[in-house]
């Protein structure tokens, strides 16, 4: 009784799978070499495709060790990097942003720039809600550096709940025009975060963009 070998071809093609898988220059060579024997002497193949088929695999080859050299200095880069950023922590930094911490008792100052002088300025100060709790009209702002002090009281007088605010600034100038002000935030580096792999600093409770960084203290 003969019994077939089921499974045979299956395993002769994982086989050959793998052995085309880990083929590398030294089997491409061979292969060309023994295409070359394998020629009709009466029709020989092509010279130049030879070339060109070298010239492809040597192409290849070269791609590869550019990626691994690629990957092996983005993992340094970034290994510097993260070395870089942590040295920052417990340092003051200045960044680019509208995130003020109101903390219970104290009276944070807001700071921020224009690009111009401007005959009137408003400062709108807003919860997590986005709803307006404080608007403050400082008069005339100077291009440049400005700080307002916040007493952390709403409109009405109140004292609000200490937390993350956000602030924004407005002003006209001299010829009516619309002037807005980029907010400037002050603090201790307490700690780094990463988003998508993008390190982010954390001055207490809010989060700043490495990027907006614009000094170091």
């Amino acid at each position: 009784m003969e019994i077939e070998a089921s499974g045979s071809g299956n395993a002769g093609d994982a086989g050959s799978s793998g052995a085309t898988a880990q083929l590398g220059k030294d089997d491409f060579l061979k292969l060309l070499i023994a295409q070359m024997q394998q020629q009709d002497p009466l029709n020989p193949a092509d010279g130049a495709q030879f070339l060109a088929q070298l010239a492809q695999f040597t192409n290849l080859e070269q791609m590869v060790q550019i990626n691994a050299k690629l990957d092996t200095l983005a993992m340094a880069q970034a290994s510097l990097s993260s070395t870089a950023v942590a040295s920052l922590i417990g340092h003051t930094v200045t960044v680019r942003g509208d995130a003020v911490e109101l903390v219970e008792g104290e009276q944070p100052a807001l700071h921020f720039e224009m690009e111009s002088n401007v005959e009137s300025c408003t400062v709108t100060i807003r919860d997590q809600d986005g709803r307006v709790v404080r608007t403050m009209e400082l008069g005339g702002c100077q291009a440049g550096s400005n700080e307002v002090i916040w007493d952390g009281c709403d409109d009405d007088g109140n004292r609000l709940p200490a937390g993350s605010y956000t602030f924004s600034v407005n002003g006209t100038d001299a010829q009516g025009r619309q002037v807005e002000g980029d907010g400037l935030v002050t603090g201790v580096v307490t700690g780094v975060s990463y988003d998508q792999g993008y390190p982010q600093l954390l001055l207490g409770q809010v989060r700043v963009s490495l990027g907006d960084v614009v000094e170091i203290l």
